[in-house]
């Protein structure tokens, strides 16, 4: 493999860490400043799967066509009738003695909780009364909940969109909502390090445009012909295309909603998940985009 100019070698160095990612860089590197690319050593799509094991969340589950016919309003009895009794219920209090007092109570239809060491907590289905009348209805996903028990898109929490990180070592924590849908459910994350910035990613197009015009400007200046310039344009192109900036992608399936994972080098990565369940995938979430200064 030739060895990278020396303008490309300095700043791949100090851009990602370890051989494959600096070698990779440097390549990117090269077509911006005029340098003859040539193809790595490695497949910059290789993908490594990594399967995080845990405890299962506990999932109650319930028919949500007939928690879809909840109205505010209805008697217990009402509720009852539809719902049937519910796995677990506060006691009725006393009448309210002061109009500055509601005394509130909750019986519970369904709930999703997770009991991992790094994500402890309880998504419930729950109707809440006052005096004996449903007063609220209240689910995980505030009434967006799957129809049919395919799952949802999961929302994405941490890392904030474009969130700028220079923290050292670099540990990272993906968190993300759980999606709706019949349990038992698991998760398919992708990580990918990329070799431009979030503009560029997202607007890649244009990045090619503009770094295809800057290697020919060089190679203008270098007197190559026209026909010449074409054919290495064109060739430059497809070639940026085929990788769209990626450097690597990184894949996870885990049941839980957090990932934890120690980043490599600093550069701009991005990340997005999805669910699955025996009924299909869902969507995947749009990508995220964060990066690491140092």
């Amino acid at each position: 493999m030739n060895e990278p100019c020396t303008c490309c070698h300095a700043a791949s160095k100090t851009r990602l860490a370890g051989r494959a990612l600096a070698g990779w860089v440097a390549v990117g590197l090269a077509t911006l400043c005029g340098c003859t690319p040539t193809p790595p050593s490695v497949n910059y799509q290789v993908q490594e799967l990594g399967v995080i094991t845990g405890v299962l969340p506990l999932a109650v589950q319930l028919d949500l066509a007939r928690w879809r016919s909840l109205k505010p309003g209805m008697k217990e009895a009402e509720v009852t009738a539809l719902l049937g009794k519910p796995y677990r219920k506060d006691p009725r209090p006393t009448a309210d003695s002061s109009p500055a007092v509601r005394h509130l109570y909750s019986w519970s239809y369904g709930e999703i909780s997770f009991n991992s060491f790094n994500t402890k907590g309880t998504f419930s289905y729950a109707v809440v009364f006052h005096e004996g009348r449903v007063l609220e209805i209240c689910d995980p996903w505030e009434g967006g909940f799957s129809p049919g028990g395919r799952p949802t898109v999961p929302e994405l929490l941490i890392p904030n969109a474009g969130q700028i990180l220079n923290h050292y070592p670099r540990f990272l924590d993906f968190r993300w909502q759980p999606s709706s849908g019949v349990y038992p459910m698991e998760y398919e994350v992708a990580v990918q390090v990329l070799e431009v910035d979030q503009s560029a990613a997202e607007h890649y197009e244009d990045y090619i445009r503009k770094t295809v015009d800057s290697n020919q400007a060089t190679q203008l200046s270098e007197g190559k012909s026209k026909p010449e310039m074409d054919a290495t344009a064109a060739g430059f192109a497809r070639h940026l295309r085929e990788r769209q900036g990626v450097h690597n992608t990184y894949s996870f399936r885990t049941h839980d909603i957090y990932l934890p994972l120690t980043w490599v080098g600093a550069n701009t990565g991005r990340w997005r998940v999805r669910a699955v369940n025996h009924q299909g995938p869902s969507d995947w979430s749009a990508w995220r985009y964060f990066e690491f200064t140092k």
